[in-house]
């Protein structure tokens, strides 16, 4: 016996019947239009939650795509962009349009806070313009603050126009000063900078203007709909003055940010966290607005926030080095630094004189890297040097170890940049050549072999017991 159906699927089942008589009524190949009208039938007629609506509406956030020209390309970027990672050198940035629609704003201002790359320091190649040796002239930087100039293609863009190419419409020529695979390079014709930028109603003029109002909150439609009360300003001040003041203690003296439990019960909730305790206890203000006093979606102690500030102190410690540097020569030192994260990386140290004639040495990143080849560290240095705004052109000395992929006479590090910088000369590192000494050494003489054997097992016997390790002070306090 076949169970009965219910009134909503009866509903339902002539629903659909009905629709499928007024489609083989019509003709055999509809248009786009009738299947809308189709949904927007069953919609209406089935009861459907509008949050689910939204959802779905959330996750399909592809461009629309041209029907009638089905070759149009759809961006393929859909992970989520570090920001930190965008490359500098205009040659090496895919189209902006490759970037996920969610995030195209967040990286158009990115390099807009960034500003236009533009390596003064660089050594600028001379090339034959019409029979006339040319080369690009700095002073054109001073002129154009919308400027790039790559150091791999030594041509320049126009940041204005790649940011917001696909805004300004067709023009001829647009694509010279946008796109990275063509650029412009005639330093004969300084007057196209000029025609470049056009008249008042040029689309180089309206990008810039784009990029303004992407940069001017105010503006902002989200920035008007909440527009802050006096009160909620200056409870967000001190807030962040509290988290700042505690994130600089802990990096000042190495100490961890975060603790085991983070929760109010919990007595010990780590440095961050307790520093920011201590300090909300003898500043009024910051008690007042701050921890328990704090809204609980605006509390400013997220690690995502520590993380954030921690950020941007290192930003402003590099920025200040590379300041003092200026146009100023600089040494190279690089070695792998891999952590308990077992992660490939590399650390670049840059030494050089300070501004008191006193030598220095100072570290201006951890780079992570997918592996140790020569061209991988090569492309990874020059990508640290130019967010930096330094040139591989200043290096005037590189010192590594003794591995191959470093020191290589025709495939290694040393020699990527010597075939970009001959001044930069080769030093192997003293620390690594005393090491290969005293191995060597040790494996011919056999009394520092001998030495050095039973100095490991006296290290190794004492340390095992705590008792050993009394005897020993005590034995030491008796010589003394």
């Amino acid at each position: 016996m076949t169970k009965p159906k219910s009134k909503k699927q009866a509903l339902i089942g002539n629903f659909f019947k009905r629709k499928y008589e007024e489609i083989n009524d019509n003709d055999s190949s509809p248009n786009v239009g009738n299947d809308i009208q189709a949904n927007d039938d069953v919609d209406a007629s089935l009861n459907v939650d509008n949050e689910n609506i939204q959802a779905n509406d959330d996750v399909d956030a592809s461009p629309n795509v041209d029907n009638d020209n089905p070759t149009t390309s759809i961006p393929t970027t859909r992970g989520i962009i570090d920001l930190n990672d965008l490359p500098s050198d205009p040659h090496d940035r895919t189209p902006i349009t490759s970037y996920h629609l969610n995030q195209i704003d967040d990286i158009r201002r990115s390099y807009l806070v960034k500003g236009a790359f533009q390596p003064r320091s660089h050594k600028f190649p001379i090339k034959d313009c019409y029979g006339k040796k040319r080369r690009f002239v700095v002073s054109w930087f001073n002129d154009c603050s919308w400027l790039e100039y790559s150091i791999k293609a030594d041509k320049v863009y126009c940041l204005y126009c790649y940011l917001f190419k696909e805004d300004v419409g067709n023009q001829g020529g647009r694509d010279t000063w946008s796109s990275s695979s063509k650029g412009f390079c005639d330093w004969s014709k300084k007057g196209s900078l000029k025609e470049h930028v056009g008249n008042v109603d040029s689309h180089h003029l309206k990008a810039a203007q784009k990029c303004h109002n992407l940069m001017n909150q105010k503006k902002h439609m989200d920035e008007n709909m909440k527009k802050l009360t006096k009160e909620e300003m200056i409870a967000n001040y001190y807030r962040l003055l509290g988290s700042v003041m505690s994130a600089r203690f802990c990096l000042e003296n190495s100490l961890p940010f975060r603790g085991h439990d983070e929760s109010e019960e919990f007595n010990s909730q780590g440095m961050f966290l307790s520093v920011l305790y201590l300090i909300s206890t003898n500043h009024p203000e910051i008690r007042k607005y701050t921890l328990g006093n704090a809204k609980k979606n605006n509390k400013l102690t997220s690690p995502k926030i520590q993380k954030e500030i921690i950020e941007c102190f290192s930003k402003e410690v590099t920025t200040s080095i590379c300041a003092e540097i200026k146009d100023d020569v600089f040494g190279l030192l690089v070695d792998e630094s891999s952590d308990v994260s077992l992660k490939e990386q590399m650390a670049v140290v840059i030494r050089f004189v300070d501004k008191l004639g006193a030598v220095s040495e100072s570290l201006i990143g951890i780079v992570h890297v997918k592996d140790m080849a020569s061209i991988t560290l090569k492309e990874a240095i020059d990508d640290l040097l130019a967010s930096s705004q330094l040139s591989i052109k200043q290096v005037r000395g590189q010192g590594y170890d003794g591995a191959s992929n470093m020191w290589g006479e025709f495939n290694g590090l040393k020699a990527l940049i010597l075939k970009d910088n001959p001044s930069a000369h080769y030093i192997h590192c003293f620390t690594h050549q005393l090491q290969l000494v005293i191995v060597a050494v040790a494996k011919k003489h056999i009394g520092v072999k001998t030495f050095y054997e039973f100095l490991s097992m006296v290290v190794t016997m004492v340390s095992a017991s705590c008792k050993r390790k009394d005897m020993l002070r005590e034995e030491k306090k008796r010589l003394e």
